[in-house]
């Protein structure tokens, strides 16, 4: 019996594996697909921009005469130079824009292949050396990454190079004069700053993805940061992507997709390690759970074939004969302790059914009606653990994948893909960051509930400057309370003020708080936020509210999940309920308390107690949005 057991087992693990293995491959196959797709259509917008940056610069009246001056003058050696190139060389000028463009080089050459002019480094600088002859139809420039760049009225992208240990390509843009071309504009491009958009999709995909780009030819590899790669070695290809291999990591699972309007490739890849993880976890997991379940059954079948068959066997023939209507059954009492006590209770029963079998049909009934009510609890038990682990999968996967995307595209931005922006509009950008961290740490902050019941938060306590943590709190906040037309006013503290907390949990509790007055103030009310010393030891954080206050008797009900007051403002208000439990549990989590003091009619004060801690004079608090500074410190007492 064992041996089949052991035999199922091993079967039904094996046929898991394969299920789970292909099912995890499948999915993370779908996810870099996707993720190369987005991340390809991001580049390709980025090298429309420059392509009509290029374009642009290719028809201005400068780049135009200096090459016609060029031509006129037939300049083949320094010592017959052109006209005046300085509009030319401004206008090159003006295609570099990002602080990354230091270093790189843009040229002005004839048709035939006669340098007029250039910007940045001289990468010719004997110029009375020709060039070498071009394939006929091919771009007559000295340029490496150009060979066999066609002859067009388009703006072209060369293949990748590397040089100085960097990956770099050019960009070609044909100037026309009434229809006929009479040079090119050359501006060489450096691949950098790839790593917020490593971010970005590690962000998308929660995965330890690696991305690289290559040219069409696959003779030269980059990393997304503009280093230069070895290419990996090709294990297999199939229709959901290929399989490669690379010295330091191993196996990789990878997916390429073509840049359009380019001869680049992007590929993105993840270890096959990685994918299949999980999978090589919950194998084991079952694997362990079977071979104990395996033992058991084959140690009670031993034991029940041991000891307890005959006995049991007698009992069954006596339990058919009695449900037959045989009551007068006997059984004589053997074997172990229980099957002779079980014996002798089923004699007692045999006798005692005659006279008690009216009495027992009628506990059989309530009994049923006693099974009905306990399964009816248990299911509505069910639905609601069902409904409270809906929820949270709702709001960690709804809220917080399109929060990531935000920040990634946000990066983007920042990094001038889309166009140049201004320095206001970059301020912008860093504020709408701040407030999608932010974001991101209060939807955390709801899943903490459950961490919370289960003990499972971790605290990261620091020594914090209470005076610029707080200051730099009326910059989330600031929308809320001029949409609502209420003052937040910010008493500042001490300079040497400091708490021991974790900062996200703190700026979690400080926001809720807030948050909450600005919801039950009216309008022209005004909210204090402030602290100080409470004692040697703690330090007390108050944010007080004009509003409508809170009755007596429901001062501590408010820290109960799910309970939400009506402070007469309004009869509907937003949130779960959960903002006060939460934060009550953390500040005792973090050695501290939070509580109230309310009268109807006077509004509330909530007021937040927490360790205090010593801060050192060379650690000066400075405030900073969206952020909080960490200073050195210790317990004080």
């Amino acid at each position: 019996m064992t041996g089949v057991l052991a035999s199922i087992l091993a079967l039904a693990l094996v046929m898991v594996h394969a299920t789970l293995t292909q099912s995890a491959k499948d999915v993370a196959a779908h996810r870099l697909d996707a993720a190369a797709r987005q991340l390809a259509g991001t580049y390709a917008g980025a090298f429309t921009v420059q392509k009509t940056r290029l374009r642009s610069a290719s028809r201005d009246t400068a780049i135009v005469r200096a090459l016609t001056a060029a031509a006129d003058a037939g300049i083949a050696s320094p010592a017959r130079p052109a006209a005046d190139s300085t509009p030319a060389q401004a206008r090159l000028a003006r295609l570099f824009t990002a602080a990354t463009d230091t270093g790189l080089a843009a040229e002005l050459w004839t048709v035939d292949g006669r340098r007029v002019t250039h910007i940045g480094p001289d990468l010719r600088s004997d110029l009375s050396v020709s060039p070498p002859v071009p394939e006929a139809g091919s771009v007559r420039l000295p340029h490496d990454g150009l060979a066999g760049l066609a002859q067009t009225d388009s703006v072209e992208f060369g293949r990748l190079y590397v040089a100085d240990g960097l990956v770099h390509f050019w960009g070609i843009a044909p100037v026309l004069d009434q229809g006929t071309r009479i040079g090119y504009i050359a501006r060489q491009y450096r691949l950098a700053n790839g790593g917020q958009a490593e971010q970005f999709i590690r962000g998308l995909t929660d995965s330890d993805i690696g991305l690289y780009l290559r040219s069409n030819t696959a003779d030269v590899w980059s990393t997304i940061s503009g280093g230069d790669a070895e290419p990996p070695r090709l294990i297999d290809s199939t229709s959901g992507g290929i399989l490669v291999s690379r010295p330091a990591i191993g196996e990789l699972m990878a997916v390429e997709q073509p840049i359009a309007g380019t001869p680049l490739v992007l590929e993105l890849e993840i270890p096959v390690d990685s994918v299949l993880t999980s999978t090589r976890s919950t194998l084991v997991k079952l694997a362990l759970m079977g071979v104990l379940l395996t033992l058991i059954g084959g140690l009670v079948s031993w034991l029940v074939s041991r000891r307890f068959t005959t006995p049991l066997a007698s009992l069954t023939g006596a339990a058919e004969a009695f449900a037959g209507g045989a009551f007068g059954t006997r059984v004589h009492p053997r074997g172990g302790d229980e099957l002779k006590r079980l014996a002798v209770s089923f004699n007692r029963m045999v006798e005692d059914v005659g006279a008690s079998r009216a009495e027992l049909e009628m506990q059989t009934v309530e009994a049923e009606a006693a099974r009905t009510e306990a399964e009816k609890a248990r299911m509505q038990a069910e639905a609601a653990n069902r409904a409270k682990s809906d929820f949270l999968r709702v709001m960690s996967h709804e809220l917080r994948t399109p929060l990531n995307a935000i920040g990634g595209y946000t990066e983007l931005m920042e990094l001038e893909l889309r166009g140049p922006i201004t320095n206001e509009q970059r301020r912008d950008l860093g504020r709408i960051r701040a407030s999608q961290q932010h974001l991101l740490g209060l939807i955390s902050g709801v899943l903490d509930l459950s961490r919370i019941e289960s003990g499972r938060v971790a605290y990261r306590l620091e020594s914090i400057a209470v005076d610029p943590f707080l200051a730099g709190i009326d910059d989330l906040v600031g929308p809320q309370t001029a949409a609502k037309l209420v003052t937040l006013e910010y008493v500042h503290a001490a300079p040497g003020l400091a708490v021991i907390a974790d900062a996200e949990k703190l700026r979690q509790i400080v926001l809720n708080l807030i948050s909450n007055a600005i919801r039950h103030t009216p309008a022209e009310g005004r909210i204090t936020l402030s602290a100080d010393a409470n004692t040697a030891l703690s330090v007390a954080i108050s944010v007080r509210d004009t509003g409508p206050g809170i009755a007596g008797d429901a001062l501590e009900r408010i820290f109960e999940p799910f309970v939400q007051l009506d402070r007469t403002l309004t009869s509907l208000h937003e949130g779960l309920g959960l903002g006060l439990s939460i934060s009550r549990d953390l500040a005792r989590g973090m050695g501290g308390d939070l509580t109230v003091e309310s009268r109807v009619g006077e509004g509330a004060r909530f007021t937040l107690t927490l360790p205090r801690a010593s801060v050192s004079s060379s650690s000066p608090g400075r405030p900073i949005s969206g952020d909080y500074p960490l200073v050195e410190g210790r317990p004080v007492g």
